[in-house]
């Protein structure tokens, strides 16, 4: 039976934009769409209410903006037959509207292993076709699945069908996860399925991927302007172009609704900066373990402020930060090791990372203080070396990643701080020769975070001397009030 494919839409309310390059001589270029399940909703459409197919992105914007909903993002999620009939498993708003095809056929849907992409209450996942029976049962919350093959990645391995160089390059689209998020690639540039695998692999640290569409793939990013008017959409066809990044270069994603980083947390900064560190300062461990990582960020040395983080405070912090790209995940040996992608992201030399490496762990550091504490990273040559990167870190034209602040009274040199946590508090001048007391709304945040830290490891311990009392006074027969 001839099949055809149709453009499905994926309705969220967020969106990044980004480009890579492949490894052929003229690089591939590709548009990543990043999508937070934690925060953003994806939604499955196909016909309008009278059982009509939109078969075109206008017409579902023009649908979705009659009922008060905005199409941020949308992209072909499918494979069909000529009638529009799915060809496999299509569940949308929890409902089952097409049964799994686990038949053999010809074509890339029937390419084994395809595969089915699917949203539930515990996040996006790709799974092989053949697993989705056993599965289905014991999902939670499944609120949208769709079948389409092949399978690009499964556990990091890359279809077997694939050949390295095959001359059959197309626009291809697909979709990979990351935690709780799913990533959505057009390529933007003919390429083959293993140049495709590997760029979900390789680049953005997936490791399953489905193969979604192929010639007549296409996105359509929908952005709202920075003045806050209406949702604009510049071109009527499957890709608006006037949002295409203007960069060729290789580069991790980032966010174009913003146009910048979003603020960071304490323990955000903290995992990103022990990241960056222990790449230089103990290479062969790394990337870190989770327990590497964690022993790092509660370091009592070199550390400002000092933590007492748990495991799930940092896993929390991990996955956060791989939704940015700023983090990646890959497998070695019998655990999960992490690793950061500061340079690519930001698209800053070795030399700021490691400034800006130091400020996260240390707080604001004169250019003096600097040189001495990166030197087990990177030996500056002079002072004014190190005011050369933070000048430029400063003047970055995507948006500054330090600051300058004022100098302190007595102070012979200001000192520096990094901006990825947003702008520092403004430290009080002392009067009369004595330094004013804080009010309660000029404490940082990191430091609200570093003592609620505090207070809970003091509680442990508490709680840990109350026990040992109560053994003791046990053993000896006596009451702990006596």
């Amino acid at each position: 039976m001839p099949r055809r494919l149709l453009w499905l839409s994926m309705l969220v309310a967020g969106l990044v934009l980004g480009l890579a390059a492949s490894a052929r001589a003229e690089p591939a270029r590709y548009t990543v769409v990043r999508v937070d399940l934690r925060k953003d909703r994806l939604s499955l459409f196909l016909n309008d209410d009278s059982g009509i197919a939109f078969k075109r992105f206008d017409r579902l914007q023009a649908w979705l903006a009659e009922r008060g909903r905005r199409l941020d993002f949308a992209v072909n999620a499918g494979m069909y037959h000529a009638d529009f009939a799915p060809v496999g498993l299509l569940v949308r708003e929890g409902r089952e509207e097409s049964p799994l095809n686990l038949e053999a056929g010809t074509g890339n849907f029937f390419l084994r292993p395809n595969g089915v992409f699917l949203v539930s209450d515990e996040g996006p996942r790709v799974i092989e076709s053949s697993e989705y029976p056993a599965l289905a049962p014991r999902l939670r919350g499944l609120s949208i699945a769709t079948q389409s093959g092949p399978l690009l990645l499964r556990h990091g391995a890359v279809h077997r069908s694939f050949i390295v160089d095959s001359p059959s390059r197309k626009i291809r689209n697909g979709v990979g996860v990351s935690g709780h998020t799913a990533i959505f690639v057009l390529s933007e540039t003919p390429v083959n399925f293993h140049e495709f695998a590997l760029y979900f692999r390789d680049v953005l640290h997936c490791r399953d991927a489905l193969y979604l569409d192929g010639t007549v793939s296409a996105l359509r990013p929908c952005i709202r302007p920075r003045s806050g008017a209406a949702t604009s959409c510049a071109s009527s066809g499957p890709y608006s172009r006037s949002f295409r990044p203007e960069s060729r270069s290789p580069s991790f994603s980032c966010r174009a609704m913003t146009t910048a980083l979003p603020v960071l947390s304490l323990v955000e900064t903290r995992v990103l900066g022990v990241l960056a560190e222990k790449q230089r300062t103990v290479p062969d461990s790394y990337p870190l373990t989770l327990n590497a990582l964690v022993s790092g960020c509660n370091q009592k040395t070199s550390r400002n402020p000092v933590l007492e983080l748990s495991e799930s405070q940092v896993q929390a912090a991990i996955d956060s930060l791989k939704g940015y790209s700023l983090v990646a995940e890959t497998s070695g040996g019998r655990a999960w090791r992490y690793e950061h992608n500061i340079d690519r992201v930001l698209r800053i030399p070795s030399q700021s990372v490691i400034l800006l490496t130091v400020l996260m762990l240390r707080g604001p550091q004169t250019a003096g203080e600097l040189r001495i504490a990166c030197d087990r990273m990177h030996n500056f040559a002079d002072i004014s070396s190190v005011e050369g990167f933070l000048d430029e870190l400063s003047e970055r034209s995507a948006g500054a990643l330090v600051v300058k602040l004022a100098r302190l009274p007595g102070a012979r040199e200001s000192r520096w701080a990094h901006l990825l946590s947003g702008t520092p508090a403004e430290e009080p001048a002392p009067a009369g020769g004595y330094e004013a007391p804080r009010a309660a709304h000029d404490v940082s945040l990191g430091e609200v975070a570093a003592l609620k830290a505090n207070v809970a490891r003091l509680e442990a311990e508490v709680a840990q001397l109350k026990a040992l009392l109560g053994r003791v006074c046990s053993e000896l027969g006596i009451s702990e009030e006596g």
